[in-house]
């Protein structure tokens, strides 16, 4: 009876996941990690917008803050002091 409860579980793993066949990963890129940083003296009381634009994608900023590759983790307003959460 444990065998029989053993060889039904080991058929079930292969049917819940299949493994992935060469259509499905053709092409495919792992996704990396990227982070765009733009610095400026402290001194200067300045609220300095960086955009960002991935190929296809739509560009990424203080109004737009999160696309298929980008999101905008944390918008510096120079001096003026940052609301939490954005």
């Amino acid at each position: 009876m444990l065998g029989g409860f053993v060889i039904m579980t080991m058929l079930m793993m292969t049917v819940m996941n299949p493994p992935a066949t060469a259509n499905e990963t053709d092409g495919v890129t792992a996704p990396g990690n990227v982070a765009v940083e733009m610095q400026w003296p402290g001194k200067l009381d300045a609220d300095v917008d960086l955009w960002v634009q991935a190929p296809g994608d739509v560009p990424v900023g203080y109004s737009n803050k999160s696309g298929k590759v980008f999101d905008l983790l944390r918008d510096d307003l120079g001096m003026t002091p940052d609301r939490f959460p954005p």
